[in-house]
């Protein structure tokens, strides 16, 4: 009995250990370095034409058909980044279809996800290595001699066609993204860019530059695993699950290529793709527009981090301009670690002068959407106002300053804002008045979370 219980303490200090060594190398923050500042300075600064046009796909099932018409479409090459592909979801079962057919009509495949959280199985990766043109890569596999790799996170989520056609936004290949608005079941409100461009353009060169600084770095080619009947069912699933899309589902590429429109300037700002600590190149981005802005600014991030120097960074903005931030509400978050944190601590959001509005429309229904409104520039895609954002995950934001795309962004904002709460209008009483609706389950395991999330702010 002793013997046991020595091993369990042993057992915990050890896992206690790794989750240690895991964070610390995170407390301290990368700063921004000159030749960066420099050349995000040079994406604002650029006058050039872009040769690009787009279309903004705010609706979910639209979104996933837009996805499957153009991988129908390719004839070379599809690239893929995902932080998440969700196992066994209906979603993916199709995507996965899509990507074998369009694999077996000769197109090159590659297809990179997150090696902790993109949730390709054994099972899943046993079909996709076998399939001849394509090829599966894991970003950041986790290391127990390098607990670090226990955080860094893929998060940029693109789709490359021929080289011509992109998606990129802020959705994942999981159900709950590409649900109708009016569906009982859960549903995360999201958007994501149409891009039709050219090769010489500077927004195709900035994925291009992504693609290649995410396969440079340690990204691990998964090698082929031997079949067996259980995996040629699972092949078999995803292809009938295509199938039957194709089927029942009406893929009008024709139409969104009539509503697309040319943006007189758009470019892509990432995060470099290194293990550990990023410099925080998005962040300054959004900050640069930020600091040169003179009217009012608006922040959709449905997950934000009520640390020191973003605190400082809103208070400092609100004495230049008036600051909106919408984000989800307790009712409508379903993510515990990262809602917690702002949600503990929501007074001092508001004592920067930011006017907080929490989405309220149902509580199967979250906003996931990214998107930034500056005076002239608009911004959508990956990057959450959180620390991870800034200094641990991969992420990607697509700026303009077209006035049509600046317009939708807008649009989108305004609804959102209508069914949204302005925590203001509740004085110093939300807390008490505000959160009644919500059971009292949630709101305790809610704060039994933040916790853990304000001890471990850096990694939020």
């Amino acid at each position: 009995m002793l013997t046991l219980r020595k091993l369990r303490n042993s057992l915990f200090l050890l896992i206690l250990a790794i989750l240690t060594l895991s964070w610390l190398p995170f407390i301290k923050r990368r700063k921004v370095s000159q030749e960066a500042k420099n050349r995000v300075e040079a994406v604002f600064s650029d006058a050039q034409n872009t040769n690009a046009q787009v279309c903004i796909l705010e609706d979910g099932p639209e979104a996933l058909a837009a996805r499957i018409g153009l991988i129908n479409e390719a004839r070379k090459s599809i690239d893929i980044s995902y932080y998440r592909i969700d196992t066994h979801s209906k979603v993916s079962s199709i995507f996965y279809g899509a990507l074998i057919k369009a694999a077996e009509r000769g197109v090159k495949v590659n297809l990179v996800v997150d090696a902790k959280l993109g949730g390709i199985d054994s099972d899943f990766l046993s079909v996709l290595t076998n399939i001849e043109n394509m090829t599966v890569y894991f970003y950041n596999p986790v290391s127990w001699f390098h607990p670090s790799t226990l955080q860094t996170t893929l998060h940029n989520k693109y789709l490359i066609v021929d080289d011509r056609w992109i998606i990129s936004g802020g959705r994942n290949i999981k159900d709950t993204f590409y649900e109708p608005i009016h569906s009982k079941s859960s549903t995360s409100l999201d958007l994501d860019l149409l891009i039709e461009c050219e090769l010489e353009s500077h927004i195709y060169q900035d994925f291009s530059s992504l693609r290649h600084s995410l396969m440079d770095s340690t990204v691990s080619s998964i090698m082929h695993k031997k079949r067996n009947k259980r995996t040629q069912s699972i092949e078999d699933k995803f292809i009938d699950a295509y199938r039957r899309y194709n089927e029942e589902t009406k893929m009008d590429l024709a139409s969104l290529q009539s509503r697309m429109y040319e943006v007189s300037r758009i470019r892509a700002v990432h995060n470099n793709c290194n293990l550990g600590l990023k410099e925080p190149i998005v962040a300054y981005a959004l900050y640069y527009l930020a600091k040169h802005n003179r009217e009012s600014i608006r922040i959709q991030s449905p997950y934000v981090t009520a640390d020191k120097r973003i605190l400082e960074i809103l208070k400092d903005i609100n004495t230049k301009s008036s600051l909106n931030l919408y984000t989800n509400s307790l009712k409508t978050s379903p993510n515990y670690p990262a809602f917690s944190n702002y949600w503990t601590q929501r007074d001092k959001f508001m004592n920067t002068g930011t006017t907080v509005f929490e989405y309220q429309n149902h509580e199967n229904i979250s906003v996931h959407t990214k998107a930034y409104l500056f005076d002239s520039w608009a911004a959508m895609g990956s990057f959450n106002l959180d620390n991870r954002s800034i200094n641990i995950n991969t992420e990607t934001m697509i700026f303009s300053d077209d006035i049509h795309f600046h317009e939708d962004i807008r649009k989108i904002l305004d609804r959102i804002e209508n069914q949204s709460v302005n925590l203001k209008s509740y004085g110093d009483t939300y807390h008490r008045d505000y959160d009644k609706p919500v059971s009292f389950k949630k709101r305790f395991v809610m704060r039994l979370s933040g916790i853990f999330s304000r001890l471990f702010k850096s990694l939020i």
